[in-house]
């Protein structure tokens, strides 16, 4: 069962990510600094992560071991779930963290899948 990709990063974004990363590389060359190669690091990493993360989007949806939105999340790593309005369900991982997905029309399919997992529905 698919959900919608959603907002993508734009193209501004990496141009933007990779032009700072060769500013500060050429920079830290030239004045023979080591402090600005450690600060890509930085910049790197949020690249690959939201390259990483647009990547994924492009299947997010409910499969028979997990959930993708993002990033792939267990069944297991899931404590329980609630419907917010009719188009949104909220989960709540057992890790605390709580995060929306928009469900559009398919959210009672949703629904059915996730009782058929025994995850638990918030009252």
């Amino acid at each position: 069962m698919e959900i919608d990709a959603g907002k993508r990063m734009g193209k501004f974004f990496y141009i933007y990510s990779s032009t700072v990363i060769c500013l500060i590389t050429v920079y830290s060359i030239l004045v023979k600094r080591s402090l600005g190669l450690l600060l890509n690091l930085f910049f790197m990493t949020a690249l690959l992560d939201s390259i990483l993360a647009e990547n994924y989007s492009k299947y997010n949806g409910f499969y028979e071991n997990g959930m993708i939105f993002g990033s792939f999340i267990e069944w297991n790593d899931i404590f329980s779930w609630k419907k917010v309005g009719d188009d949104k369900i909220s989960f709540l991982g057992k890790d605390g963290i709580r995060f929306d997905v928009e469900t559009k029309s398919i959210q009672n399919e949703a629904i059915d899948f996730l009782i058929s997992k025994a995850i638990s529905e918030e009252k």
